[in-house]
């Protein structure tokens, strides 16, 4: 007998169950994706303004990666790698306007294919137009585009356009918390919730509009130096994540380009 496999066996006898027992009960899955937070945008990172203690539960009572990196740091294509493990030039979707290929495997359709109920609410944000059910969920909740941070109107399992009033932070949540209280038959379950905060322009509920008024947020000096940088760099600064750099250069700052 394989020794690995033995001491394996070993500790499921220990705590009451056999090895078939264990390899038989699944884990259910749950991802939460943020949009747009940096690194240390998280009180559990350090950050001396920020208070994340949802956050910080699960990285005391987990794992946090406190070195990695994002190969494509844009939004839809950092969304299709996470789902699919590969890397922009393979899975094709380089900009914010391209589907995720319908023949691609994703993570969530393999779970399912292996016996569990699948679920995404939140941003997609794969075809920019697109609000539709994409394969692989048993219930997909999305929206166009970016969404927005009042009143957005979803798209439910294809049934079409719905206004639900309110915060999108709130109407993914309850939105996930709804389907988790659901009866899923006795399969485990996997689901993905895609937040739209914090990404840019930044629209706060009431109750946390004036929570940094008094903190300075300085750009670090080599925002805007970007002579050195490669054209598709330099580029950016006039597309739409550049439009918070444009407002402030047509409010009369002077950079050095």
């Amino acid at each position: 007998m394989n020794r690995h496999f033995f001491l394996i066996a070993l500790a499921c006898l220990a705590a009451g169950f056999t090895p078939l027992q264990a390899a038989e009960k699944k884990p259910n899955v749950l991802f939460i994706l943020c949009d747009d937070i940096r690194w240390n945008a998280m009180s559990c990172a350090g950050h001396p303004n920020l208070k994340t203690p949802n956050i910080d539960r699960i990285a005391n009572e987990g794992v946090r990666f406190a070195n990695m990196f994002c190969t494509t740091s844009l939004c839809s294509p950092s969304r299709a790698s996470i789902l699919t493990g590969l890397y922009a030039h393979t899975h094709g979707v380089v900009n914010n306007f391209t589907e995720l290929p319908t023949t691609l495997p994703h993570w969530p359709q393999r779970l399912r294919e292996d016996g569990y109920t699948t679920a995404y609410m939140g941003k997609w944000h794969m075809g920019e137009d697109n609000d539709s059910p994409r394969p692989g969920f048993d219930f997909f909740a999305t929206h166009k585009g970016q969404g927005k941070y009042f009143d957005t109107e979803w798209n439910i399992n294809g049934a079409g356009t719905k206004l639900i009033k309110g915060y999108y932070t709130t109407i993914v949540t309850d939105m996930a918390l709804d389907w988790l209280a659901r009866d899923h038959g006795g399969k485990p379950w996997a689901l993905c919730v895609g937040h739209k905060a914090p990404h840019s322009f930044y629209t706060p509920e009431d109750k946390y509009a004036h929570v940094f008024d008094a903190v300075r947020v300085p750009y670090p000096d080599s925002a805007f130096h970007l002579y050195d940088k490669p054209s598709w760099i330099r580029d950016r600064l006039y597309t739409c994540p550049g439009s918070l750099i444009r407002l402030m250069l047509s409010s009369g700052s002077v950079f050095s380009l």
